[in-house]
């Protein structure tokens, strides 16, 4: 059990609390007295520190200790094994919560319930803001999504325009060929795809109707020249035209080469005739001249004029026309090169042809002078390896052009898919499809990112939802309380489906929960709360702190035998209450237990944040009323006021006038009717007006204000305002001021 603080320190009004003050230690059954603003809160607040394990919000730094009946509880370390229940208005607050109260009111008694309502709403308001998101994501994701298919409807159509008359120009061409292509090219570079116009128009040439063309015979392909043999022929020449005949010469014939072709025809008329005389002038012809002329014209002379004369026809044969333009046979892409080969090709064949011209006419001058020697060029054969060169190039165009021809299908087919993708990626670098694309993508997934958060958070709303429907109240049983606490049945809760319970009052929904109402709904629902899960009574340390400071008087009774009959088991109790009227029951049923039992109940008295042993007015008075006038009467016989007393005088002369009021001037004029009761009997106004401010300014404080000296008025000021209270009773109705001097002990101020 707890036995006693000892220690506290930043807690509040609770800072008055003077270390080592000593009081009866705490007992099974604690009743403690205070007025408002006395520090009786600020200690259910510590109490309920030790329930929760853990500082209150507004505490953070405080200190304080709590004795148990073995070992200690301390602010810095809130472990224990203790079951302690505290019900004060932060558990109210925490367990009872009226939602929707302006329109269809709905109650959730128990903080697990309000927490889940509470985290219901918040959800339903996310949901809200989630769904509201979702759509601006999904208004953006379609605008994205419309311009890729947009881009792909758009791109498809123009490739098919640009097949028109081709053989491609039936091919489906839409979005999806569209997107196919894109797939295919989008992870590469996409400047790397375009065409320009001159591409774009020989691609085309392929994919033309009858754009394939016949293959050229390789019999038809112009034969190089065989360098190698030319060489043979070149020495040959040279040959020829070196040699030197070493028969017997007639020097004239040899000088005169004119005369020796004259000559060399006659001798060959002159024995085709056999002729002996001359055929020119008659003469018979000398003795041995035949003999002479064909030793000059010799087998050596004839033989080299013969291979002059073979090889001459052969040199004539190798003299090649200028090569055919056969460009009318090849693909238009082929052409032009073709033609610029060409060109170059026949003018290294003229070159050629030349070098040979050279050749055949001096072996012609050979032949004519064949005495004569000829002086031999020295040539590489250049002009011959240049046209071998030429040709070969001119011979590779053919090639590609029949490579093409037996390839045409796959070149067509290559063709059609760099013009798909020259249009797709030009299209795509225009529209920046890549950067759509990847915010589409992006949009995309946090779409399905926020939409697998709508579906969580849509679970975890049915799962609350459904949770909030399984409420397990007690709710006849809570309802029959209601009715023994408040003493009327005009008032019930009734289940809800969707969760929650209404308030009626009889058949009609109420609408707003008096302070009353809600304190009963909220202890009742305290007290079947402690008995959750089969809690044992007698294991539970329970603090109720102005359970009843909301009712009137007509239910105190029944409030009070309620309480008393919910925690009697308990293992202890501690009653903390501002109204004496409850104060008295309680407290006479604690005594009633102190004559029974040995004693097991103790009364304290909360003053200023101190707790002391009840005293002896407390124990005996059976009104509020004689306690205050007591309290007043004993101020009213210091000879000074304690510092720690100052802020109870307010409190005093306010409660004291109240209550004077009460039944002299029963029209709720408040202490302001006595005042002017006063008036009547001479008391002054400056009196008057000092009371009144006293008791307004000052009673209901909790604290000291920084701002306003107030110890030093109070100290000052408070004796005088205390004469004039008694004053002015006494002057009013003097027979009751008498009456009570007695009640209180104070005979000897009767003739005072």
């Amino acid at each position: 059990m707890l036995q006693q603080i000892t220690k506290i320190k930043g807690f509040g009004i609770l800072d008055n609390f003077q270390d080592g003050q000593k009081i009866k230690p705490f007992n099974k059954y604690n009743l403690l007295y205070g007025w408002n603003g006395s520090g009786k809160t600020t200690l259910g607040r510590l109490m309920r520190c030790l329930e929760n394990k853990s500082l209150h919000a507004e505490f953070k730094s405080s200190e304080f200790t709590v004795n148990l009946d073995s070992g200690k509880i301390e602010s810095k370390n809130l472990d224990h094994s203790l079951d302690i229940r505290v019900f004060n208005q932060d558990f109210v607050t925490d367990n009872l919560n009226l939602f929707d109260a302006t329109t269809k009111p709905i109650i959730f008694i128990s903080k697990e319930k309000i927490d889940e309502k509470k985290e219901l709403d918040n959800k339903k308001d996310e949901l809200k803001k989630k769904q509201e998101d979702i759509g601006k994501i999904e208004k953006e994701f379609i605008t994205h999504y419309r311009n890729l298919e947009d881009f792909h409807k758009t791109t498809g159509k123009s490739i098919k325009d640009f097949f028109l008359g081709t053989v491609y120009a039936n091919v489906t061409y839409n979005k999806n060929a569209s997107e196919r292509i894109w797939i295919e090219i989008r992870d590469g570079e996409l400047k790397d795809y375009e065409l320009s116009e001159k591409d774009l128009s020989q691609e085309k040439d392929y994919t033309l109707l009858n754009s394939k063309k016949d293959e050229i015979p390789k019999v038809q392909f112009p034969v190089k020249v065989d360098i190698e043999k030319l060489k043979q022929i070149q020495k040959e020449v040279h040959k020829l035209l070196t040699t030197n005949i070493t028969s017997k010469v007639i020097e004239r014939l040899k000088d005169n080469p004119e005369i020796g072709k004259w000559v060399e025809v006659g001798l060959e008329l002159h024995k085709h005739h056999e002729s002996n005389d001359c055929e020119f002038c008659g003469q018979k012809l000398p003795k041995n001249r035949i003999e002479d002329l064909e030793k000059h014209f010799s087998k050596e002379y004839n033989d080299l004029k013969d291979q002059i004369t073979q090889l001459v026809e052969n040199l004539e044969k190798g003299i090649r026309p200028e090569l055919t333009d056969y460009s009318y046979l090849l693909y238009e892409s082929l052409k032009k090169k073709y033609n610029l080969v060409l060109k170059e090709t026949n003018n290294a064949l003229k070159e050629a042809n030349r070098k040979l011209q050279q050749w055949i006419e001096s072996l012609i001058c050979k032949k004519g002078d064949p005495f004569k020697l000829f002086d031999v060029e020295n040539s590489d054969l250049s002009e011959f390896s240049e046209f071998n060169k030429n040709l070969s190039a001119l011979n590779s165009i053919i090639i590609e052009h029949n490579e093409i021809t037996n390839s045409h299908q796959e070149k067509a087919e290559n063709a059609k898919k760099k013009i798909e993708y020259h249009f797709v990626s030009q299209s795509a670098l225009t529209q920046s499809i890549k950067e759509t694309e990847e915010k589409y993508s992006s949009l995309k997934n946090q779409r399905a990112s926020e939409k697998e958060k709508l579906s969580l958070l849509e679970g975890q709303i049915k799962e609350l939802q459904n949770s909030l429907k399984s409420d397990t109240l007690a709710i006849d049983e809570i309802n029959d309380n209601i009715h023994r606490f408040l003493g009327r049945n005009d008032i019930i809760l009734e289940r809800q489906d969707e969760g929650g319970y209404q308030l009626k009052r009889g058949s009609i929904v109420a609408r707003n929960l008096s302070e009353g109402e809600k304190t009963a709904i909220s202890l009742i629902y305290f007290f079947s709360k402690i008995q959750e899960n089969d809690a044992k009574m007698a294991d539970q340390i329970i603090i109720l702190d102005d359970p009843v400071s909301s009712f009137d008087s007509n239910h105190l009774f029944n409030a009070s035998s309620l309480i008393k009959k919910a925690t009697e088991k308990s293992k202890q109790l501690f009653v903390l209450t501002h109204n004496f009227w409850f104060f008295k029951q309680v407290r006479d049923w604690m005594v009633r237990k102190n004559k029974k039992e040995d004693v097991v109940a103790n009364i304290y008295l909360v003053k200023q944040g101190v707790i002391t042993d009840a005293n002896k007015s407390l124990m005996s008075f059976h009104s509020e009323y004689q306690h205050v006038f007591k309290t007043v009467l004993d101020f009213q016989d210091m000879d000074t006021i304690e510092e720690s007393l100052c802020f109870t005088i307010a409190n005093s002369i306010r409660r004291l006038l109240e209550a004077f009021t009460s039944f002299k001037c029963p029209d709720d004029s408040g202490f302001n009717g006595a005042l002017q009761l006063g008036e009547k009997k001479g008391l002054l106004t400056e009196q008057k007006e000092r009371i009144y401010f006293f008791a307004h300014k000052y009673s209901h404080l909790d604290r000291i204000e920084s701002l306003d000296n107030t110890v030093e008025p109070l100290m000052e000021e408070g004796k005088n305002v205390v004469n004039d209270v008694l004053w002015l009773i006494k002057k009013v109705d003097e027979d009751h001021y008498k009456s009570m001097l007695k009640v209180c002990g104070h005979e000897d101020k009767l003739t005072a």
